[in-house]
């Protein structure tokens, strides 16, 4: 199964990454995205549907931190990663 990051997503990392840059929840995010990304891999359907949002969205809590992302037949798609406490957060 194809593991695959949107343009959204991918923009979302950067953003994060730069404003955590060089501390330790900086760190801490890097881990547990890593983290997140195998355990997709082995268990996609893995995080709870978040029904709010779309029929086939599922989300997977990195610590504060919230990635949604959808599964197809072929391909897990990683839509956003937004911080829980942001209005509208998936």
């Amino acid at each position: 199964m194809i593991l695959r990051l949107t343009q959204s997503a991918t923009a979302d990392v950067e953003r994060i990454a730069r404003y955590l840059s060089g501390t330790l929840a900086g760190e801490q995010f890097v881990e547990r995205f890593e983290a997140a990304l195998v355990q997709l891999k082995s268990f996609p359907l893995s995080g709870h549907l978040e029904t709010r949002v779309g029929r086939d969205v599922r989300v997977l809590h990195l610590g504060p931190y919230l990635l949604s992302y959808t599964v197809t037949n072929d391909e897990i798609a990683i839509r956003r990663i937004k911080h829980g406490a942001r209005k509208n957060p998936v």
